[in-house]
């Protein structure tokens, strides 16, 4: 048991919140003064539309609620007196207004709100809290809730492609698949660099199958797409040390908040008329890249087949003796066209919305199903959502979120494994037939290197993975006075994760074991409870002082089995009960964290803004000596424009200048790394053994990361153009290494903290209203950033694929094999011997690999999009974009071959762009069975390829019916969407035969190409 686990704080802890609870629920409520109540409609000015979901509050009581779809508000309980009513919603100014109730009487408040581009009182989410737009000292971006109701959206994690210091890729397009996540650049070398999910207050911990992604069977899925984007009101990323400190050692990669939908507060009168909401749509797709791969048919096939034995000496009728015995030739399959298939997108969420008497609710269901562009891909997603709130006493409140889901997938395997579909539709020959004569899949080719059958593979080698999932999360909140706040939250996340991969005995993997499965279970959960005890206080109307300070502690226990099996005695019997059994694996594991913290905000008069917070760790994965670590922040803001130096100048409507430091850490390493392990896998004699499996190190501690930012936000044009420029450093230290040590010890290296790197880049964003009136308003929003990275400090440079780390260099810097072209006399490959590039050998051993400044760390990215509205049509656009980077064509030497896989076929590319004669400024050499002096090594820079593009990420078309005709068909509202996702991509790489959208270390390893879709959808109001 993990000692950190053993408190007696939380014990004290837990005593006192009971003790507090009981004298809570000991009050005497039936005591309570005779009360008024509020009632009241809220509208915009700019269109004179009531305004839903709007924020209504007594000011300095706590009472208060929502809008609902009519923009009206009902408020009860309200004291004897005059009150001030505060208002507001995201796009326009607060509003206030004084009114007046008596004892058992209604007062009547009616609110319009006018518009305010710059949102300063918009309600942002932060660590542990939230805060005005305009108190923020930290780095932010908020994503839209509109967005995250685009139709065709299946994760959260896809509409945050293109925000401001967010690199996002999927990491295949095939459904349900993983993302890789960069929040301000590579955050580690070793150790994770996805930041930190945190859903209604309940941390996802990147672990691996909790993560953004994890590897079965060579793809990848995504279990953070159990969340249904449908249910989130909003997201926001944390992207600075002032804003991340809070989070301490787990929030050195960012840290993405994610809150969810609530009910909307009412009286009696309108719980028995929840807002019933339904989203419906049904989409078509297909692949969004269209100058992907292309196989030869079989006059080309032929050619290619007889070509390169010529070229070798062979003649010409022999060579097609040969050939003609090789091969039935009748045949000719274009195996590309017979693995894809149009895919189908369906959605269905119904939502129930409302609240009465001193209570909200928000109950959901949904459901997701997508077919994938590749035959037998699919991913589906069962979803349900119950938030609850509800106003126990005057002080007392309770809230709890429940997220209950079910997804199924199956999927196929998208490395450049033999068995990927799309490597194998290139490089199986295209005159092999379907099926064999028993009406079988055709798998008389052993003599391809065991290949897979690229449409066979999809039915026979099924790889499926059931998720189920509860995330929890009870808080209660009491209020001591009108200053001070008592919150306890109780939450946990449970999932269970079964995986079965089955391989066919005919074809592919399984073929010389007789079939083989593989049967994988996890089970894990994860449990946290935190305490805070506020302070928001406004003293002589100008100084107001906000404080936090909590207590959290957190435990994960995970248990993992497997089964493993082979020799099945038909293709049909898929079960493991139909295999022997030959190795079976049982796994448990756990680690635990315990956090103290601590934040401050303070403006005076609105105008100058500092920030500060700290939290030290303790965790698990350390050693005793070293477990405890300490994180802090300081963040300062000015609004210049209330500063009397520039009263009078007309340019800037608003500006503020804002910049924080601070030092946060990353834990994300193995849960057992410090310590010296024993492994149970050995054999002495014949008989069962164990040995050393690890290096102890007492010493191995946090990698940490001071980040400095500095920001400025602007608005000017009467606030029509508003934006931000900001310029962040982060310097990673003490990252976490395999360094060597001496062969005495029995192992080649340990873990040890030897390791900086540097991050650093500008961005900036700017939106501007272009038109705004009351029918029609164009708007328009570009952001872009730059980022560099370099490894500052490393033991000594080692080798990782295509790259090579060293000191002073790109993280992501290729080291390849010059390629210098094909000799023009002889058909034969040139390289580069050397860096300088002056001169040439047609013999790779003569040879070396070297750096030519080439990156897959993007220079410049970021997103531009226009949106517009026609009084009830809308419009949105939303175009993404990178530069500056190079993508790497991993399996590019097996199917742009020259030969040297014969009998497999190549690429049309490669066949089209072969030397075929002296002379010839060709792309590729002669052909040659067996290739032309090893012309295809798997690191070579003729692989590499300009990885700039800007796709067409979403354009949606909105209708809103007028409410008249909705009321006539029994609705309350009815909206129709036309959307399409990734319409139009541009590359700037004519060679590029992929999707652009790869990982970020560039390389391209066969996998599914994203997919365009176009949907239609309806959202009904009841």
């Amino acid at each position: 048991m993990v000692s950190l686990c053993k408190m007696r704080l939380p014990r004290l802890l837990g005593l006192a919140a009971l003790f507090v609870l009981g004298g809570i629920l000991a009050e005497d409520v039936s005591a309570q003064e005779s009360f008024g109540r509020v009632v009241g409609r809220v509208t915009a000015s700019d269109t004179g539309q009531p305004l839903s979901s709007a924020n209504v509050l007594i000011a300095g009581t706590g009472i208060g609620g929502l809008t609902n779809q009519n923009g009206m508000f009902l408020l009860l309980r309200v004291p004897p007196g005059s009150h001030t009513l505060e208002v507001s919603s995201i796009g326009y100014s607060t509003a206030r207004a004084d009114f007046t109730v008596l004892a058992g009487e209604q007062s009547q408040v009616n609110v319009t709100l006018d518009v305010d581009p710059l949102s300063l009182d918009e309600i942002i989410v932060t660590g542990y809290g939230t805060a005005r737009k305009e108190e923020l000292t930290g780095s932010m971006v908020s994503i839209p809730s509109v967005q995250l109701e685009l139709p065709t959206t299946t994760t959260f994690q896809d509409v945050m492609q293109g925000s401001p210091g967010v690199l996002v890729t999927s990491l295949d397009g095939a459904p349900g698949a993983g993302f890789d996540i960069r929040v301000r650049g590579q955050g580690s070398i070793t150790a994770g660099s996805e930041p930190l999910y945190v859903i209604d207050g309940v941390p996802l911990f990147n672990d691996g199958e909790a993560g953004t992604q994890v590897s079965n069977g060579g793809r990848t899925v995504n279990t953070l797409a159990s969340l249904n984007p449908n249910d989130i009101e909003s997201l926001v990323v944390l992207k600075d040390a002032a804003s991340t400190a809070i989070y301490g050692s787990r929030g050195a990669n960012g840290v993405v908040l994610i809150t969810t939908k609530g009910g909307v507060a009412g009286s009696q009168i309108w719980a028995s008329e929840p807002k019933l909401e339904l989203r419906t749509q049904i989409g078509v797709s297909d692949f969004a890249h269209q100058n992907l791969l292309e196989g030869l048919n079989a006059a080309e096939y032929r050619d290619y087949y007889l070509t390169a034995r010529v070229n070798d000496g062979m003649s010409l009728a022999n060579a097609e003796t040969q050939l003609a015995n090789q091969w039935p030739l009748q045949e000719d399959n274009n195996w590309l066209d017979l693995i894809s298939r149009k895919g189908v997108t369906q959605q269905f969420d119904l939502s129930a919305t409302g609240g009465g008497d001193g209570y909200t609710y928000y109950v959901s269901g949904g459901l997701f199903d997508q077919e994938g562009n590749v035959d037998q891909q699919y991913f589906t997603r069962y979803s349900s959502r119950i938030n609850l709130t509800a106003q126990l006493t005057d002080r007392f409140r309770i809230a709890n979120n429940l997220s209950l889901s079910r997804t199924e997938q199956n999927g196929i395997n998208d490395g450049s494994a033999w068995e990927a579909p799309f490597y194998m539709a290139v490089f199986m020959p295209p005159v092999l037939p379907m099926y064999d004569e028993d009406g079988y899949w055709y798998h008389r080719h052993t003599n391809v290197m065991g290949a897979n059958h690229p449409v066979g593979g999809l039915y026979e080698n099924p790889q499926n993975r059931e998720t189920s999932r509860v995330i929890e999360n009870l808080t209660g909140t009491y209020d001591l006075n009108d200053q001070f706040t008592l919150q306890t939250a109780w939450s946990f996340d449970l999932y269970n994760i079964h995986d079965y991969v089955f391989k066919n005995m005919f074809f592919g993997d399984g073929r010389n074991s007789g079939g083989f499965f593989d049967d994988s279970r996890v089970d894990n959960l994860n449990w946290q409870g935190t305490h805070t005890l506020s302070y928001d206080n406004l003293f002589s109307g100008s100084h107001s002082v906000n404080t936090v300070v909590g207590y959290e502690a957190s435990k994960n226990d995970r248990e993992r089995t497997n089964v493993w099996g082979e020799g099945f005695a038909h293709p049909n019997l898929k079960l493991g009960t139909s295999a022997a059994i030959t190795e079976g694996t049982s796994t448990k594991d756990q680690y635990a964290f315990e956090s103290y913290f601590a934040r401050v905000s303070y403006d005076l008069d609105r105008t100058y803004f500092l920030s500060a917070s700290f939290r030290t760790d303790g965790s698990s994965r350390f050693g005793p000596d070293k477990r405890w670590g300490k994180f802090w922040s300081v963040g300062l803001g000015v609004t210049l424009t209330n500063m009397e130096f520039l009263e009078d100048q007309g340019f800037f409507d608003y500006l503020k200048l804002r910049s924080s430091y601070g030092e946060v850490g990353n834990a994300e390493i193995g849960n057992y790394a410090w310590r010296g392990l024993y492994g149970f896998t050995r054999a002495y004699d014949g008989l069962p053994g164990s040995g050393p499996s690890g290096v102890a190190n007492n010493e191995l501690t946090w990698e940490s990361q001071g980040a400095f930012n500095v920001g400025l936000d602007y608005a000017i044009l009467d606030s029509r153009v508003t934006g931000t420029v900001e310029y962040y450093k982060k310097s990673s230290t003490d990252l976490l290494l395999d360094v060597p040590v001496s062969l005495t010890t029995g192992f080649r290296s340990t873990l040890q903290n030897f390791g900086d790197m540097e991050n650093s880049g500008v961005e900036f964003t700017v939106h501007a209203d272009m038109v705004r009136s009351q029918d029609f308003d164009l708007g328009l929003d570009f952001n872009i950033t730059t980022q560099t990275n370099q490894i500052t400090r490393l033991t000594e440079p080692f080798l990782d694929d295509t790259k090579r780390r060293e000191e002073g260099r790109d993280f992501q810097e290729y080291y390849l094999y010059g390629w210098a072209g094909v000799n023009p006399d002889d058909g034969l490959p040139l390289w580069y011997t050397d860096s300088t590039k002056t001169a040439t050998t047609s013999n790779l051993s003569e040879a070396e690999r070297f750096y030519d400044g080439k990156t897959a760390t993007p220079k410049y990215l970021g997103s531009f999009g226009l949106s517009g509205r026609f009084k009830s049509l809308t419009v949105s656009t939303l175009a993404t974009y990178m530069f500056g980077h190079h993508l790497y064509e991993g399996a590019a030497r097996f199917y742009h071959g020259d030969g040297r896989y014969l009998p497999r076929s190549t690429s049309r590319w490669a066949y089209e762009n072969a030397w075929r004669q002296p002379g010839d400024q060709a792309l590729f050499p002669r052909f040659s069975w067996g290739g032309v002096n090893s012309s295809q090594p798997a690191t070579a820079d003729r692989w590499l390829l300009k990885g700039d593009y800007v796709r067409f990420k979403d354009i949606t078309l909105s209708y809103r019916f007028p409410e008249e005709l909705a009321n006539r068909l029994q609705f309350n509202s009815l909206q129709a969407h036309l959307n399409v996702t990734n319409a139009w991509t541009w590359v700037a790489d004519e060679n590029l035969h992929f999707d652009p959208e790869q990982t970020v270390s560039g390389v391209y390893n066969t996998g599914t190409p994203n997919s365009r879709t176009l949907s239609l959808g309806f959202t009904v109001g009841f």
